[in-house]
């Protein structure tokens, strides 16, 4: 069975971006609830360093799947 690793990449690269920019929404809801326990807010560093890794993974997996 042969794994198809460019789109692996790029799963991988979508869930990292989906991850990236609802952290902070996430945060900013759970702050507001009474019970939160979510601690200090991402930092902005590195949610753009999170978001570019993962676009990187995703294209890395494009030019995967496009040299085939």
């Amino acid at each position: 069975m042969k794994t198809n690793f460019g789109g692996v990449l790029i799963i991988l690269g979508i869930f990292g971006m989906a991850g990236s920019v609802g952290k902070y929404d996430f945060w900013e809801q759970c702050h507001a609830a009474a019970d939160c326990v979510a601690g200090d807010p991402p930092n902005d560093l590195m949610q753009i360093a999170l978001f570019g890794m993962s676009l990187i993974l995703a294209l890395v997996g494009i030019k995967l799947i496009n040299n085939k």
